[in-house]
């Protein structure tokens, strides 16, 4: 049974794991896992800031989400991750809706992915995101960051 919730201090090292883990490919593809992830220091200032969320199996962390507040109900979702493992059972649309729950008075969620995880563009897409635009970070030939956002009615 999943069970969704917030993340704590003891936690971080176990999510850091879980985030290299589910990030792993993106360094096959893109050269690199999204900045900070694979630090413990990066899992422990996300939970401290409080919008940091664990996703349990049975008791077992299996991934995580955290989440920032843009501007009044404006949020975004800067990572979400579940271990390889884990990934294609519903986990990741159980945690969309989790925050669109817990968030209620959210009137619009954004978020960043990488072109080249088509999987997750699908993912985003399914959960009603759209593309707002497509930028190439700078000294990058073959890579670029998608925005997605969603409006909430």
């Amino acid at each position: 049974m999943l069970n969704i919730t917030i993340a704590k201090e003891e936690d971080a090292e176990t999510l850091k794991q879980i985030a290299i883990e589910a990030f792993t490919g993106d360094v096959t593809k893109k050269g690199a896992i999204p900045t900070g992830v694979d630090t413990v220091d990066w899992h422990y200032s996300k939970i401290q800031a409080g919008m940091y969320y664990k996703f349990e199996v049975d008791g077992k962390i299996v991934g995580g989400i955290n989440l920032f507040e843009w501007i009044g109900d404006y949020y975004g979702i800067s990572s979400i991750f579940i271990h390889p493992d884990y990934q294609n059972q519903g986990i990741g649309s159980k945690a969309i809706e989790f925050i669109e729950q817990e968030y209620d008075q959210a009137k619009k969620w954004t978020l960043e992915a990488p072109c080249l995880k088509e999987e997750s563009h699908k993912f985003y897409e399914r959960h009603g995101f759209n593309l707002l635009n497509k930028v190439q970070p700078e000294g990058h030939v073959d890579f670029y960051v998608l925005t997605y956002t969603k409006e909430m009615h």
